[in-house]
């Protein structure tokens, strides 16, 4: 990889909400490669970065990664089971039945005790 000398190479940007924008970039830093991913606003004379955000060694790169995969591994799965679950309540399947639902009235056979 070539030397970032004190500058920054945007590598992606996008909406992070209404107001504001993230960027990803490469820059050095004290010396060292960084990746710096950071909160923007646009203003009329350019995007203007936030103190909002992270920046961390390239080697550590690898490591956010596998911790952001697993993030959206795990809300896919929170996503499935909550369809899963939202399906059963549509279908009365997580429903107890109610005792005169699945016993006689009187518990005994007789439809009427009286």
């Amino acid at each position: 990889m070539s030397r970032v000398e004190g500058k920054r190479i945007e590598i992606d940007h996008f909406p992070k909400n209404s107001e504001e924008i993230l960027t990803v970039a490469l820059q050095e830093h004290y010396g060292e490669l960084v990746v710096d991913i950071r909160s923007g606003v646009l203003r009329t004379d350019g995007l203007r970065l936030t103190k909002k955000g992270i920046t961390i060694r390239v080697a550590q790169l690898p490591r956010l990664i596998q911790a952001l995969q697993r993030a959206l591994d795990t809300l896919e799965g929170l996503e499935a089971k909550a369809t899963e679950e939202l399906n059963k309540l549509e279908e009365g399947q997580d429903k107890e039945p109610l005792p005169w639902e699945t016993e006689p009235i009187g518990g005994d056979g007789e439809d009427f005790p009286f």
